[in-house]
């Protein structure tokens, strides 16, 4: 998992209680390249509903004054047929910024199949 340029600020500001946004949204796609942490967007971002352009929402939960845990989900009954090949945290329903994203490789999404997703954020002072 990568962390974006400005997905460090937004930890660091919901971590020290000044964000006034939250990483509120996980974002599906099929782009397959690699990291970088300027990347704002994911590289062919697929919506949960057909026709549909809203992510799925995440929980975020601080552990303790250094740790934030997110958690995202995809239901058996959305992205079926779908090859996943990423996944990134947003602050927005649609549109937003591009908080961190994660390759992997979901040959075929299938009715049966519930994704969820834990991402741990630790902030170190270096």
């Amino acid at each position: 998992m990568g962390l974006t340029f400005t997905g460090k600020q937004a930890i660091r500001d919901l971590l020290n209680n000044t964000s006034t946004s939250k990483i509120s949204h996980i974002g599906w796609g099929a782009g397959s390249a690699v990291f970088a942490d300027t990347d704002t967007a994911l590289g062919s971002e697929l919506f949960p509903a057909a026709g549909a352009t809203e992510r799925n929402p995440v929980s975020a939960t601080r552990v303790n004054p250094s740790q934030v845990i997110l958690t995202g989900s995809v239901a058996d009954t959305q992205l079926n047929g779908a090859s996943l090949f990423e996944i990134g945290a947003f602050d927005a329903v649609n549109g937003g910024t591009l908080i961190a994203r994660q390759t992997y490789f979901i040959k075929l999404k299938t009715s049966g199949l519930k994704l969820t997703t834990d991402w741990y954020f630790d902030v170190v002072r270096v």
